[in-house]
């Protein structure tokens, strides 16, 4: 099963557009500093630890086994240090001890509080992590997202022009903090053909000479490098009668 499983895994990982490929027939991602491996986390653990787990059983010395770890370690920690917005040493130390420990995880006692010892350390330092570098997070979508990231909840809807692009991500930063926000998203006449149209209208560009559109009923608000922001004006396209309108004055989207 875990044979059909990382088969499985690696096999859509390989065959799939922003995986490991930037389009059908590369593998761009896969060598950009290996950053689409983020992906296939799960498989990539499971693998490693079997490959461990297999050297041990037939007997190959364990200074090997702790020889290949601080290698694939170190390889680890040259990438984290390359995109990481700073040097995070207790990340450093923390790891260096989890592997000086890792041989006691082999002893039958032991074996079974491991994980348990080890998911409660990442999260906490995990969650540590992320809380501290929330705010460099996606710096040129922060001013369609950030006015609201600690706001009550809102209506948003994400116009997307073209869903095989990157475009689609940028929708997760609107779901805020809590992810308190109701955020959908789609294509224009998606958006046209809900029975009532949300207050907020956010967009990003796709190219950064892209023109920034413009709605019927709608007031820009944000306008960034990245993209726009869009408030329904009062009394406008907020019910399904507005709907022909806005679609004679949507402008700049392509599909």
């Amino acid at each position: 099963m875990l044979a059909l499983f990382q088969l499985v895994s690696w096999g859509i990982y390989f065959r799939s557009t922003y995986s490991a490929s930037g389009m059908p027939g590369d593998l761009a991602f896969a060598g950009n500093g290996l950053n689409s491996l983020r992906y296939v986390e799960g498989p990539l653990l499971i693998g490693e630890l079997c490959l461990v787990w297999a050297l041990y059983k037939i007997g190959v010395p364990r200074a090997l086994i702790f020889l290949a770890l601080a290698a694939e370690a170190g390889s680890r920690f040259v990438i984290l240090t390359g995109r990481a917005p700073d040097t995070s040493w207790p990340l450093f130390v923390l790891s260096g001890l989890a592997l000086a420990l890792l041989s006691l995880t082999l002893r039958p006692r032991v074996i079974a509080l491991a994980p348990v010892a080890m998911v409660a350390i990442c999260m906490a330092f995990g969650i540590y992590l992320v809380e501290r570098r929330r705010p460099a997070w996606l710096k040129a979508a922060q001013p369609l997202y950030l006015p609201f990231y600690e706001a009550p909840s809102q209506e948003f809807f994400y116009l997307i022009d073209n869903e095989f692009s990157q475009q689609p991500c940028w929708h997760f930063a609107l779901l805020g903090h809590r992810l308190q926000h109701d955020v959908d998203s789609g294509s224009l006449g998606e958006f046209l053909g809900r029975s009532r149209l949300p207050r907020y209208v956010a967009w990003t560009r796709v190219t950064p000479d892209a023109a920034a559109i413009t709605l019927q009923g709608y007031t820009v608000v944000v306008n960034a490098p990245m993209g726009v922001l869009l408030e329904q004006s009062p009394g406008g396209a907020g019910d399904s009668p507005a709907k022909s309108q806005a679609t004679g004055q949507a402008t700049g989207l392509r599909h």
